[in-house]
């Protein structure tokens, strides 16, 4: 079960959990991740189908964003209706099981772990 106050806030030292509320930041279309993300519940509230990309570390140090540290997270849940897919951007590899990237039903959560440079581990109810 995911929990909204095991979530690594930027800050904190690696291992180190939060138990602060976790603010919410909604979207309301596909959303390219940005570090200023992490931290929060990323709310997808689309009628329709919809994505939220994890950039590669290359792509954020070219909008002039730091590169992500070991053990950031993102947690992303569908809030609305339409079907929420992770993505990765060029050269990130999202590992899940059986490669499912899909949340898998409205008001449900996944969190994508970053465990080492362009690599996210995908937990959580996914289709």
């Amino acid at each position: 079960m995911i929990s909204t106050t095991d979530i690594l806030r930027p800050g904190l030292a690696a291992g180190e959990l939060t138990t602060l509320p976790l603010p919410s930041k909604r979207h309301t279309g596909s959303r390219i991740a940005r570090t200023d993300d992490l931290g929060f519940r990323n709310l997808m509230t689309s009628g329709s189908a919809n994505t939220f990309t994890i950039p590669s570390d290359a792509e954020l140090r070219a909008t002039g964003q730091v590169a992500y540290p070991l053990g950031a997270a993102y947690l992303i849940t569908q809030y609305g209706v339409g079907q929420v897919t992770i993505a990765g951007g060029s050269g990130v590899t999202l590992r899940s099981e059986s490669s499912m990237v899909n949340i898998s039903a409205q008001y449900l959560s996944v969190i994508a772990h970053n465990i080492g440079p362009d690599e996210w581990l995908l937990e959580g109810k996914l289709a």
